[in-house]
């Protein structure tokens, strides 16, 4: 009988548990104001496009890859933790990195605070080997 009564409360703890966890995951996220780029989602992207500069490694490749990059624009409008979810490789990610941690951007704003909170972007990467 003991051993019935501690496995039902080990399986109610466990469940009590893993409800407060599923609360969090969804949990709906509302702002004042989003982070943006000042002059529009556009204009980094003509910024990153005009300012990319493909290192050696690259040129000598045929490049056809959609980069997901995700960043924190922190209070200051600063960028911190720059993360890739798919790369293109050759030294494209670090150059991407360096554009994007060169800017400012406007910080969120939640509930009338500013406050840090992360951007994505997906930035088509193309070009084609050189014939040298």
């Amino acid at each position: 009988m003991k051993i019935l009564f501690s496995v039902i409360l080990i399986g109610l703890a466990s469940l009590a548990f893993s409800q407060d966890t599923v609360k969090y995951i969804n949990k709906e996220v509302l702002v004042d104001r989003e982070p943006a780029y000042p002059a529009g989602e556009m204009a980094l992207y003509s910024f990153i496009y005009q300012n990319l500069r493909f290192p050696d490694a690259a040129k000598k490749q045929t490049i056809d890859v959609e980069v997901s990059v995700s960043w924190e624009v922190l209070t200051d409008g600063s960028v911190g933790n720059v993360q890739f979810l798919r790369k293109a490789g050759y030294g494209i990610d670090e150059e991407i990195e360096k554009l994007i941690r060169s800017q400012k951007f406007l910080p969120c704003i939640q509930e009338g605070k500013i406050v840090k909170m992360t951007m994505m972007m997906n930035l088509p990467v193309q070009r084609r080997a050189d014939t040298n």
